[in-house]
C-alpha cells in the first residue's frame, strides 16, 4: 500500500525527550515500511523519522502548518492516509479519500475525520463512542530489561530494611494523582519514590510537597535510562491516574521489567495489563491493605511480559495499525462521524 502517514506539527517526529505521540507515530510508520508498504511521512521540519519525509517548516500556527501538509496530501491521495494530526484538514479538503484517523487524547474530533481510532476502548469511550476501536499504545520491550527480585536495601540507607519500596511514574498532574499515591506509601509505612516532571506548579506545592519525607522522595524527571534501574529497585509500581487517563504506557514498561502493579480498575487500566500481572482494587485503603500484604511476592515477572510482548509491544501495535489501514484502504468503513 501507499500510504501517507501525518504526524503531529507541535515537535519533531519523534521528539528527543519529549512526544510520546511523535514517538509513536514514528515507530508505527517505520513499522509499516518493513512490512513492505510506501510510506511517506509527513511531519515538522526536523524530523528524524527512518522513512521518506515530507516536512513543513515550524513557521505559523498549527492550523496553518497542517493545512500546507492538507494541500500536499490532497494532490496525489494515497491508497491510505493514516492521520494523526489536530484539525484532521486533509480530510476535509478530500472526503473520498481512504483514511484511519487516530486521537490521541481530549481535543475534539473533526466532522469530517474517518475511520476514528483511539489509544484505548476507554479512551474511546471518553469521546463518546459505544463500540470504539483501538490501536493500543505500546513499547518496545526491548528498552525495559526484565529483573528478578530487587536486592535487599542497605541498612545504612533505611531505617527498616523490611519496608516496601514502591515507584510511580508519570507527569505530576492532579487527574494522575501522585498525592494519592503519596498518601498510601504514608499509611502502608512504605517507602515511595515519584518520578516525572513538575507540570502544575500550584498542584505540587499544595498536595505533593507537603506529604514528601520520611521515605516518600521526588526523583524528578529520570532519563530513559534511569528509570529501569528505578523499576529495578523497586518492589511494585503503583498506578493512581483517575477515569480520564486514555492509557497507560508505564503500567506496560513495569510489567515488561518484571514489576507488578497495584492500580485502580477503572478507566483504561484494565486494558493494559495482563493476567496476574497486577492486583486491581477499589480503593486507596485497599492499596494500602495489598502493600501490607505484600501483593507482589509470588509475582511471576516473566509471565507478565510474554504478555506485553504478545499484545502491547510496539510490534502488536503496528500489526493493528496494518490491519485497519488495510481495511480502510479497501473500501471498509467503520466510523465516518464523531
Amino acid at each position: 500500500m501507499r500510504v501517507a502517514v501525518q504526524s503531529t506539527v507541535f515537535l519533531p517526529t519523534p521528539a528527543a525527550g519529549a512526544g510520546a505521540v511523535e514517538y509513536l507515530v514514528a515507530k508505527m510508520a517505520e513499522g509499516l515500511a518493513r512490512r513492505g508498504h510506501d510510506v511517506v511521512c509527513y511531519c515538522l521540519e526536523g524530523s528524524s523519522v527512518k522513512v521518506r519525509t515530507a516536512a513543513v517548516q515550524a513557521i505559523g500556527s498549527i492550523a496553518a502548518r497542517e493545512a500546507v501538509i492538507a494541500k500536499d496530501i490532497a494532490s496525489d491521495w494515497p491508497d491510505v492516509l493514516f492521520d494523526h494530526s489536530l484539525h484532521q484538514l486533509a480530510q476535509r479538503r478530500f472526503p473520498d479519500g481512504a483514511a484511519v484517523t487516530m486521537s490521541h487524547g481530549v481535543a475534539p474530533i473533526s466532522p469530517w475525520a474517518h475511520n476514528v481510532v483511539f489509544t484505548s476502548e476507554h479512551h474511546g469511550r471518553l469521546h463518546g463512542r459505544e463500540h470504539p476501536k483501538a490501536i493500543h499504545n505500546g513499547i518496545d520491550p526491548a528498552d525495559w530489561p526484565l529483573w528478578g527480585p530487587p536486592a535487599p536495601p542497605s541498612p545504612a540507607l533505611r531505617r527498616d530494611v523490611g519496608r516496601a519500596r514502591l515507584c510511580w511514574i508519570g507527569r505530576l498532574l492532579p487527574y494522575k494523582q501522585p498525592h494519592l499515591a503519596l498518601q498510601v506509601a504514608m499509611d502502608a509505612g512504605a517507602d515511595l519514590a515519584l518520578a516525572g516532571p513538575v507540570v502544575d506548579e500550584t498542584y505540587y506545592r499544595r498536595q505533593i510537597r507537603p506529604l514528601l519525607g520520611d521515605g516518600r522522595i521526588h526523583l524528578g524527571e529520570l532519563s530513559h535510562e534511569q528509570l529501569p534501574a528505578l523499576l529495578r529497585d523497586s518492589d511494585a509500581m503503583l498506578f493512581t491516574s483517575d477515569t480520564t487517563e486514555p492509557a497507560g504506557i508505564v503500567l506496560l514498561e513495569a510489567q515488561a521489567s518484571g514489576r507488578p502493579v497495584l492500580a485502580f480498575a477503572q478507566g483504561a487500566t484494565p486494558e493494559f495489563v495482563g493476567p496476574k500481572a497486577a492486583l486491581l482494587v477499589g480503593t486507596p485503603t485497599q492499596m494500602v491493605k495489598a502493600i501490607n500484604d505484600r501483593f507482589w511476592e509470588g509475582f511471576d515477572g516473566p509471565a507478565a511480559r510474554r504478555w506485553v510482548v504478545e499484545n502491547r509491544s510496539i510490534d502488536a501495535m503496528i500489526e493493528r495499525a496494518e490491519e485497519l489501514l488495510q481495511q480502510a484502504a479497501s473500501g471498509g468503513s467503520w466510523c465516518l462521524h464523531p
